[in-house]
């Protein structure tokens, strides 16, 4: 752990908040020539507000030629096809389809066109009931065939993103309704603007955190000796830790390890899954986490509770220190959102 953990927390933006100047520019249309045949903000519905831009790795400078290729020859079939350009875009204020959208590479072709409507969708651009451009604008405005987009329209409606009907096309769905926990990994990013996202997180640890706990102890005479040596092993390694990121994920491994003495196959399922989602985050939740003595101390203790079966005791201790590190979020993030809510006390 750091010496002054706020440090990292006065950052705290650059990780939570979407910022303009990291984000690609997507009025840059990469056009060849000004007159581009293809219609701006054609046949969008629903559209609200600023978009917010996919955070994406900068496009390869060796494809851009690739592109601009393609981009002839379809500026060139348009001609021969007898087709004028327009001459004015329809707007919403200073904003067109080009500033929501942008052309995708070859490679990764249908998760790039599925990361660039997630963020809107997610965003709040695209509200829930609101129909996504039919698939004709959205293939041009992209340039991919509609194969790829199809695909990548599959994955938001496996995501429970969207709706999509014959007859209807793409309507946006309330995802608090219809998706899993795998969005929390899309939503983190756009926590800046929900803060209480990172605190209904830091909520859901503490109480699944917690549970396993009781579980685990609950459960000890079925407990195998492996399972507690691997306690054991993880709360050694914690010891030797050098630094606040390192502890911060054998401390979750440590959690995985309870979850398995729970003895609760979905319980577990879903940690792997959180586990998953957040990974890319542990470097800014590492620095949400109590002292790396506190988090040692805390190993040894919940390892004593379950060893001897003491559910009240293994409730209390987990309980504390995910309490700790709640606290901390809301004191340190500097946003009244943050403060944890109370939770109902643990069973004596």
């Amino acid at each position: 752990m750091s010496a002054d953990p706020r440090c990292c927390l006065r950052h705290l933006a650059v990780h939570l908040e979407p910022d303009q100047k990291f984000l690609p520019n997507l009025e840059e249309e990469r056009r060849s020539h000004p007159r581009d045949p293809i219609r701006e903000g054609e046949d969008v519905e629903h559209f609200v507000g600023p978009p917010l831009v996919e955070d994406q790795e900068p496009r390869r400078r060796n494809l851009a030629g690739y592109g601009r290729a393609r981009h002839d020859w379809s500026r060139y079939h348009v001609a021969q096809c007898g087709l004028k350009p327009s001459t004015a875009a329809p707007q919403w204020g200073n904003l067109t389809l080009s500033r929501m959208l942008k052309p995708v590479e070859k490679q990764r072709v249908a998760e790039e066109i599925a990361e660039q409507l997630r963020s809107l969708i997610l965003g709040g651009q695209y509200p829930p009931g609101s129909k996504l451009p039919p698939e004709r604008e959205l293939s041009k405005r992209l340039r991919v065939n509609r194969a790829s987009l199809r695909e990548a329209l599959k994955k938001l409606e496996h995501l429970g993103l969207v709706r999509i009907r014959q007859g209807d096309g793409t309507r946006v769905q309330n995802f608090m309704e219809t998706g899993g926990i795998e969005l929390v990994q899309h939503l983190l990013p756009l926590a800046g603007g929900k803060p209480e996202l990172i605190r209904d997180l830091l909520e859901f640890r503490r109480i699944f955190g917690r549970e396993i706990a009781r579980l685990a102890a609950a459960r000890s005479p079925k407990v195998s000796a492996d399972g507690l040596v691997k306690l054991r092993e993880l709360a050694d390694r914690a010891d030797k830790a050098p630094g606040a990121l390192e502890l911060f994920e054998i401390d979750f491994d440590f959690y995985v390890a309870v979850a398995q003495l729970s003895g609760n196959q979905v319980m577990l399922l879903l940690i792997n899954t959180v586990r998953d989602g957040v990974r890319g985050f542990m470097p800014l939740l590492a620095n949400l986490a109590a002292p790396g003595e506190i988090v040692r101390k805390h190993h040894r203790d919940l390892i004593a509770a379950v060893e001897h079966g003491d559910v009240a005791a293994a409730g209390r201790v987990a309980d504390e220190y995910l309490r700790m590190g709640a606290e901390l979020a809301g004191r340190m993030g500097g946003k009244p959102e943050l403060q944890p809510q109370p939770l109902p006390p643990l069973p004596d």
